[in-house]
């Protein structure tokens, strides 16, 4: 699965890759950019303090709730897999508890990175969002996912599935749609600039040698070398 990565490139407004620094805006762009996804794995470092918020652009915050977030996000994925003839997916409370406290961990620290394997209560595949606080609403965060689809090729296995050549530049929308994914719970962590979306997929979808079509997939792991592994302009990844 993917890496995170960052910037909205997805982005003009920003949203800044834990590698890069980031200037104090004072314009607000028209119109205001919608961050895609776009992963790429980064190594963890913490990003430079900006004063990136809704508040920043003069504007009023987004919509939060955890009953907001539950229904936008399973919403979203079943609008999706139903559109495609795949069976929908329930919510989990325990995949949320477990997506909640790693986004509340990167929301402590600003290190945007993909949670260890081992770490996780429940194994579980992983997608993240990462953008200026309370600026975006939860759709626009599903949102970025789901424009993959626009690079998606539904006729190939991973590691092939995209039309750019790197897969995990469709990694977040394949594991949306992966047909032996049953469950998914998500989370948002809120930091003192940014914010912080996990979602936990179980059982984790993007096998290697595997479509998301595929009826009995095997769960293998992605080979080392195809791990994610380059930086991209955006705010999001999946693993």
């Amino acid at each position: 699965m993917a890496a995170p990565n960052f910037f909205p490139v997805p982005v003009p407004v920003p949203v800044l890759a834990p590698a890069r620094a980031a200037a104090v805006l004072t314009v607000l762009p028209q119109p205001l950019p919608v961050p895609r996804a776009k992963p790429a794995y980064v190594a963890p470092v913490a990003p430079t303090a900006a004063v990136l918020s809704a508040a920043s652009y003069g504007m009023s915050e987004a919509p939060r709730g955890d009953a907001l977030l539950e229904r936008v996000m399973l919403d979203a994925h079943n609008d999706e897999r139903a559109a495609l003839g795949l069976p929908l997916l329930a919510w989990d409370t325990a995949l949320a508890v477990d997506a909640g406290r790693y986004a509340a961990e990167m929301a402590q620290t600003g290190v945007y990175h993909h949670s260890q394997k081992s770490t996780r209560a429940i194994p579980s595949g992983e997608n993240l969002w990462m953008g200026p606080r309370r600026l975006y609403g939860y759709e626009v965060m599903v949102g970025a996912f789901l424009e993959e689809r626009k690079i998606f090729r539904n006729d190939a296995k991973l590691p092939d599935f995209s039309t750019t050549g790197y897969w995990q530049d469709v990694a977040h929308y394949t594991q949306m749609i992966w047909r032996g994914t049953q469950k998914v719970g998500c989370a948002v962590g809120d930091g003192a600039h940014y914010e912080y979306l996990v979602c936990r997929y179980f059982p984790a979808g993007n096998a290697y040698g595997k479509g998301p079509f595929d009826a009995d997939e095997m769960m293998l792991p992605a080979p080392i070398s195809a791990q994610p592994a380059r930086l991209a302009v955006n705010g999001s990844g999946t693993r």
